[in-house]
């Protein structure tokens, strides 16, 4: 603990800008509460959500990649403070919904509120390296995935009360106001005054050649794609998982939901604590943990109650975010600077993407297969690909950035 004081004392550009994530990320939370319970209220149906679910994933296709070329192109800056604005007036909107004749303007919330966070999240990312030394990046990111578990368990608790004791379309307006602070201090956040290369050349997704050779010069991040990709279909799977085992396996509805939610937070937090203590041991770190997530999913098939299950998600999510955290720092390290915005869009285009899909899916399987059988099945496409990649992690090499700025 107080290593992670000494450091936010240390790096205080990355504080505030950790700052501002994680009251964002908090507000994200009560948005992704408050719309879910709004809609059930609104609709008796699972069209809404369905439509919803599908508008969650679609910007992530559209603006993703142009999240990428923004990140690398203009300042970081104010691509992270006008996402953050926009996004509060996205929310701000839906305090005016109240009948089932409004709900086209949570599917117009929920596209704008998402296209900016595909925008943000390659942009957050590769702003990372910037506001802190080299040396202490993997303190940066083990703090990142602590706090992003902090916010899971407080935003979803949070958001429960305030939709509980409001009504839903007034929690939107709290949401409005963290999205308003978090851009106000990443505005005050001081960035390298050189931190973007504004070029004449035209701005076109043909700016992602380069991406391309630069990851297949660079093995360990061929497999670490390849990974992400196959993940995102048992991830897919498993994102639904706990809301129909709490209704439908522990009896446990919406404290159940709750309950699970948590300690995916808690696993998160645990992950981004215990990674410092790995530091030595990049890919085994990486390789383990992937594994460790897909057996305690597959576990958590066969829990009997929300205990067990609760402790198979912590461990899992424990699991994959020391494997993240370590992800992202070897990305960060080995990767030059100015292709980071570009090599984060793909992964995170990527992931959503398949994400989002496998989620649809899944939402229309489990009407037909039991929960317990899609919990094993997302064990099980998690294990396998972690077993084959993470040896093929583990036998890969690495190359200093200078030497990928050299051969490109």
């Amino acid at each position: 603990m107080k290593n992670n004081v000494a450091f936010l004392k240390e790096e205080k550009k990355y504080t505030r800008f950790l700052t501002s994530v994680f009251i964002s990320g908090v507000g994200d939370w009560f948005h992704s509460i408050a719309v879910f319970s709004l809609l059930m209220h609104l609709s008796n149906t699972s069209v809404a959500l369905g439509i919803t679910m599908a508008l969650r994933v679609l910007p992530h296709l559209l603006f993703g990649p142009i999240g990428g070329l923004l990140a690398d192109r203009f300042s970081k800056k104010k691509i992270l403070v006008i996402c953050d604005f926009v996004q509060a007036l996205a929310a701000f909107s839906l305090i005016f919904v109240s009948t089932a004749e409004d709900i086209w303007m949570i599917y117009v919330s929920t596209f704008i509120l998402m296209s900016a966070t595909a925008i943000q999240m390659p942009t957050r990312s590769s702003s990372i390296p910037l506001l802190v030394k080299k040396e202490n990046i993997l303190k940066a990111n083990s703090l990142h995935s602590t706090a992003f578990g902090i916010m899971m368990v407080l935003g979803s608790m949070l958001g429960g009360i305030v939709t509980t004791i409001l009504e839903s379309n007034l929690a939107f307006g709290v949401n409005a106001i963290t999205l308003v602070i978090a851009g106000s201090i990443m505005l005050t956040t001081r960035f390298p005054k050189h931190e973007y290369d504004e070029t004449n050349e035209k701005f076109s997704l043909k700016q992602y050649k380069v991406v391309f050779p630069l990851i297949r010069k660079v093995p360990i991040i061929q497999l670490i794609l390849i990974y992400y990709v196959l993940w995102a279909i048992g991830g897919g799977v498993m994102n639904l998982i706990p809301n129909v085992f709490a209704f439908e396996v522990y009896g446990l509805e919406n404290i159940g939901v709750g309950i699970l939610y948590a300690c995916f937070g808690i696993g998160q937090i645990l992950g981004g604590y215990l990674s410092p203590y790995f530091e030595k041991w990049p890919k085994q770190a990486i390789a383990i943990g992937f594994l460790i997530e897909g057996i305690a999913y597959t576990f958590f098939s066969f829990s009997p109650n929300i205990l067990v299950g609760g402790l198979m998600l912590i461990i899992a999510l424990t699991g994959v975010s020391v494997g993240n955290t370590f992800v992202g720092t070897m990305v960060m390290q080995y990767i030059p600077e100015k292709y980071l915005g570009r090599l984060f869009s793909v992964i995170y285009t990527l992931v959503n993407v398949i994400l989002g899909t496998t989620m649809i899916l899944t939402g229309a399987l489990l009407a037909k297969i039991a929960p317990e059988q899609m919990a094993l099945l997302s064990g099980l496409l998690i294990t396998v690909p972690a077993i084959i990649i993470g040896y093929g992690i583990l036998k890969s090499g690495t190359l200093q950035s200078e030497l990928v700025e050299k051969n490109m």
